[in-house]
Order: C-alpha cells, then sequence, then structure tokens
C-alpha cells in the first residue's frame, strides 16, 4: 500500500519501489533468466496494481475538486439566500409596525366621525313646544 504523507511519498513506499528496481534490474541483469515465471507476474502484477492505485488517488483528487467547487458554489448560494430572508424579515417586521399605526388611526378616526356625526344630528333637532 501506497501512502503519502503532504505530498512525499513515505518511507516504506520509497523501500518497496527499491525492491522492486532491484528485482527488475536483477532480471535484466541475468541472462539466464533465473527468476522463475511465478515471481516475474507477481511483480507485473503489483506494478500494475501501483498504477491502478495511483489512477484512483489521481480520480479521487479530481472529484474531490469538483466537489468542493460545487460547495463553494452552494454556500454563496445558501449565503444569498439567507440575506434576502433577513432582507424580507425586516421588510415584514417594518409592514406590520406600520400596519399597527394604521389600525389605531383608523379607530381613533373611527371615533372621531361618530363624534361628529352625533354634535351634527344633536345641533339639526329641534325641540318646539317646551
Amino acid at each position: 500500500m501506497v501512502t503519502r504523507h503532504k505530498g512525499k511519498k513515505s518511507a516504506v513506499s520509497a523501500d518497496k519501489n527499491k525492491d522492486l528496481h532491484r528485482h527488475m534490474d536483477a532480471n535484466a541483469s541475468d541472462p539466464e533468466g533465473s527468476r522463475d515465471d511465478d515471481e516475474e507476474e507477481k511483480l507485473v502484477n503489483l506494478t500494475l496494481i501501483l498504477k491502478e492505485i495511483r489512477d484512483f488517488r489521481q480520480d479521487n483528487r479530481e472529484r474531490l475538486g469538483e466537489i468542493r467547487g460545487e460547495l463553494s458554489k452552494t454556500n454563496l448560494r445558501v449565503d444569498e439566500a439567507e440575506a434576502r430572508i433577513v432582507e424580507n424579515e425586516e421588510r415584514l417586521q417594518n409592514a406590520e409596525a406600520v400596519m399597527a399605526e394604521m389600525l389605531k388611526l383608523h379607530e381613533q378616526l373611527q371615533v372621531r366621525v361618530m363624534d361628529q356625526e352625533s354634535c351634527s344630528r344633536s345641533e339639526s333637532m329641534r325641540i318646539y313646544g317646551i
């Protein structure tokens, strides 16, 4: 297993790579091919697995970058939505305050109109024969 720490290969990974290169060099320099086919097949399989793991990690990095980009866009949208909600809540509070004032004024005007009507009726009445 290849492990990395802050973008650098670990000591275990470096040792494995040295062993791999040593085996490859020994096989290339040995003209008789003393290594049997099973060991060579294992080496090829390990090399293939290492390549697949590296490809997998690269794909994961790319996908992670895409996810981070989408997440930042989503965060921006959420921030904008929160700002609009706050603005609408303020507008609603202002509208409720204005509505309360208008209801008070309406009641005052109703009382005044009733008073005016009662005064005008009493002045328009004439009492005869007292």
